[in-house]
Formats: structure tokens, sequence, C-alpha cells
């Protein structure tokens, strides 16, 4: 297996374990200064949405011209600090703000993760590869645990925010070595 795709998978159970998506956690990890009702929850939810279509859409437009691994590598390492951000956020229009930018690191990572471990993986090898990517993802509910167990002492905002600090401390080694240019091939 290449430096890339192992790489890529340490980074997918990290990220998958500490710091998931953060749509399905907004009920309980906001911090508004009204409580999240049906309309915030909505609101919060779509803002991510429309990150992740605004990057989605960004990183289609440039025709696999961007480098691949420094974007993955940025948006692992740009998702905790958003994390830990939107945690302690107390205002809406920030916390939209936020959602937006997870949304868009959410794309980039999603996006990078599949194409660095297929450019990486001999053509031969490329089912296996997926197939560890998907067991690599599956880690999610033992991070799922964790959060709870977790909220349940700290609360929910320390909770997300002790778990996203604790993804970056274990991706920052693997992720900066993409960001230096390693890993940063092109279609």
């Amino acid at each position: 297996m290449s430096p890339i795709a192992r790489a890529v998978l340490l980074i997918t159970i990290a990220r998958t374990c500490c710091s998931s998506r953060t749509s399905s956690s907004c009920p309980c990890s906001h911090r508004t200064s009204s409580p999240a009702g049906p309309r915030t929850l909505g609101l919060l939810v779509a803002a991510d949405g429309v990150g992740a279509l605004a990057g989605a859409l960004t990183i289609a437009a440039h025709h696999g011209s961007l480098p691949h691994g420094r974007l993955f590598a940025a948006a692992v390492l740009v998702a905790p600090f958003v994390l830990v951000a939107f945690s302690a956020s107390r205002s809406l229009a920030v916390s939209v703000a936020l959602m937006i930018a997870m949304g868009i690191a959410e794309s980039g990572f999603a996006a990078m993760q599949s194409t660095l471990v297929l450019l990486s993986a001999p053509a031969h090898a490329r089912g296996g590869a997926v197939g560890i990517l998907s067991a690599c993802i599956g880690t999610q509910p033992l991070g799922t645990l964790a959060i709870g167990a977790l909220a349940g002492t700290l609360g929910a905002p320390r909770a997300f925010a002790l778990n996203a600090i604790v993804a970056l401390a274990v991706i920052t080694p693997v992720a900066i070595p993409l960001v230096r240019g390693r890993g940063a091939m092109r279609l």
C-alpha cells in the first residue's frame, strides 16, 4: 500500500471517529442564546449542505487541476478548528457561517478521500483499496459512542470540541506531508 493511501486511511479513521459531520449533532451542540428549534436546526443543516455543494462545484470546476493531497489535508486540518468554533458559538449567524465552512471542508475531504486512494492503488488492487476505505469509514459508530459518553459527562459542546482537538492531534502529523506536496497528485 502506498504512503498516500496509508495516510488517507489513517486520517479517515481519525476523522470519522473523532470529528465526523456536525449536521447530525446540531441539536445538541449548538449554543445560541435561544433554544435551537426546528427552524434553527433546519438553517444549520441547510448551511452545511450549501457549503458542501459550493465545495463540490468548486472542485468540479477545476477539472482535476487541484492538488489532491493538499486539498484533502487542508480539508481535514480545517474541519476540527471549525468544529471547535461551532461548539463554542453563541451566535446563529456565526454558527451558520461555520456550518457553511464545515460543508466546504467536508466536500474536500469526501471527494479527495476516494480519489487519493484510487489514484495511489494499482489498477488490479483498486477494488480492495476501496473495500479497505469503506471499512475505515465504518469506524464512525465508535466515534459516535465516544462522543455520546463524553457528552454525558462534559456536555455536548465540550465533547465535540474535545473530540475535534483529539482528531487534530492525530491527523496533523499524518496530513502535514500531504500539505507539503507529497501526495499532491492531479488527475
